[in-house]
């Protein structure tokens, strides 16, 4: 019973996060309610409030995901795999997974015009988004991340190779193959002490 209850707890933060999305992209962020939102995901709004604060927690939900995701995926990758290789192989499977990167592609185009949602993308809930993703690696490196910076740096440095990446791709009319060149490009610039890599 506990395991369908969280299961149903899942879907129904899946939901409004989802209708968050939706509708913000739809009208742009300052011409929805958390009303519109509740009752595009079909709940009460006071199961929206169980659920998320406001309607930015709601739409940067998708980034929870997109985490999520991430760590899945690494997780799936050998441990005698370098680090780094693992990290990125996991992120090229990452895109070409399309529905969590539309949905992260989404919130980074909303976050450009609503400056609650890029301070904090960008900022205050960074750290705690990242907190699997660094779990995961200390767990890989034998490292514990509350007295340890490596794997602290590598999870940052890592998000941001992909979101930088996103970022390229969202501002141009690229398909995900020129996407996947781009991570690439980002980890090998890691993999090589952050020399440049105009050749690629």
């Amino acid at each position: 019973m506990a395991g369908l209850r969280e299961q149903k707890k899942a879907e129904t933060r899946e939901a409004i996060s989802l209708a968050a999305a939706r509708l913000a992209g739809e009208r742009g962020l300052d011409c929805v309610t958390v009303d519109d939102i509740a009752e595009a995901a079909r709940v009460a709004r006071r199961t929206f409030r169980n659920y998320f604060p406001n309607k930015e927690s709601a739409i940067l939900h998708a980034v929870d995901v997109f985490v999520a995701h991430y760590v899945r995926f690494l997780v799936g990758r050998a441990d005698a795999e370098p680090l780094l290789v693992s990290l990125e192989e996991a992120a090229v499977a990452l895109v070409g997974s399309p529905h969590p990167v539309d949905r992260v592609l989404t919130v980074r185009r909303l976050s450009v015009d609503a400056p609650a949602l890029r301070v904090r993308w960008a900022g205050t809930d960074r750290e705690a988004r990242l907190v699997p993703l660094t779990a995961v690696i200390a767990e890989r490196t034998g490292t514990d991340p509350a007295v340890d910076v490596y794997p602290r740096v590598v999870a940052h440095a890592a998000w941001g190779v992909l979101v930088s990446a996103l970022d390229m791709h969202s501002g141009a009319d690229d398909d995900s193959g020129r996407l996947i060149e781009r991570l690439r490009a980002g980890f090998a610039t890691l993999a090589s002490g952050m020399s440049p890599t105009w050749d690629r």
